[in-house]
């Protein structure tokens, strides 16, 4: 009688150690294989977080639920580099890029960037 219950144990264990390896991307690629290919939002989008500059372009660090999302800053580069590790507003349209080596991935093309008040400030 010990051995289902010491089989679920270990089958628990295993799936909790191989979720634990599991990270959170909100910079969501679309269109994989099999997937469907839903069209962004057609309404602009204003986000709040941190601004990161990366060797492989922008990104900011969201408040709350809202995560990592990659940014395209070409229209506002110059507010980028200054505002670059500080906390800013971003707003724009959330578009589809392909990339050779990532495939489809969605993007905020940001139209207006403002330096942004620390989380319960005014």
């Amino acid at each position: 009688m010990r051995t289902p219950i010491v089989s679920a144990a270990m089958l628990l264990a295993v799936a909790v150690v191989l979720s634990a390896g599991c990270t959170r991307r909100s910079s969501m690629q679309v269109g994989g294989a099999g997937d469907p290919l839903s069209p962004p939002s057609t309404q602009p989008q204003q986000l709040v977080g941190t601004l990161h500059g990366e060797t492989g372009g922008w990104a900011l660090a969201g408040d709350g639920a809202t995560g990592r999302i990659e940014l395209d800053v070409s229209r506002v580069k110059s507010l980028a580099k200054q505002l670059d590790g500080k906390r800013v507003s971003v707003r724009g349209m959330m578009r589809d890029r392909n990339f050779k080596d990532r495939g489809t991935v969605r993007l905020l093309v940001v139209d207006d960037m403002r330096p942004a008040p620390a989380p319960g400030q005014p």
